[in-house]
């Protein structure tokens, strides 16, 4: 019998062991299994992040170095395959943390070995919180990249939306992408 199916079985997962956690540390609680609470329409959004931006750059990268930049994509394709696994293991040995700030955080500023100080630990927040809002800045333009691309994309594909002046066009589009962000998550 399945029993991942069984509405009881779910219920029983998603209650809080509040005696579990008090007794368990944020870095060292072992869970007996990862708590899958993602929908659909995350996992598309997640899947469907990096290719989309690197798909774009094809049609510009080809110019320059022809048929060689099918080999950078998918050169780049397998970077990204590495990228998850290592985010996968990192998720499965520290499945407390906050995702990659959490796993820089901890990694940092553990208490294992000699780093026991104050210091490491402060340092490993620091280092953290940096790398939290370095990862926020490093996506933040790609909203704009997207709108600029499809923007130019329709513009010159469909010659109804010619009569539109670029940049306007380019904003209305990036409202459209923006507003469907916010209806998916």
């Amino acid at each position: 019998m399945d029993n991942h199916n069984n509405p009881a079985n779910h219920q029983n997962h998603t209650q809080i062991d509040w005696k579990s956690a008090e007794e368990c540390s944020r870095a060292n609680c072992e869970l007996k299994e990862l708590k899958r609470s993602i929908d659909w329409k995350q996992g598309l959004a997640i899947a469907l992040g990096v290719p989309l931006l690197i798909l774009p750059s094809i049609g510009y990268l080809t110019n320059y170095v022809w048929a060689f930049s099918i080999i950078i994509w998918g050169l780049t394709v397998l970077l990204g395959f590495f990228q998850n696994i290592s985010f996968g293991e990192l998720a499965t040995v520290l499945p407390k943390a906050s995702g990659l700030p959490g796993y820089t955080q901890i990694v940092f500023g553990s208490n294992t070995g000699n780093n026991t100080s104050e210091k490491s630990r402060l340092m490993g927040k620091f280092i953290g919180g940096f790398s939290a809002w370095s990862y926020w800045l490093g996506w933040s333009p790609v909203i704009g990249i997207y709108a600029i691309l499809i923007g130019d994309y329709l513009h010159g594909l469909l010659p109804i939306f010619s009569v539109i002046p670029q940049t306007f066009f380019n904003l209305i589009v990036g409202a459209l992408v923006f507003g469907y962000m916010i209806i998916i998550n």
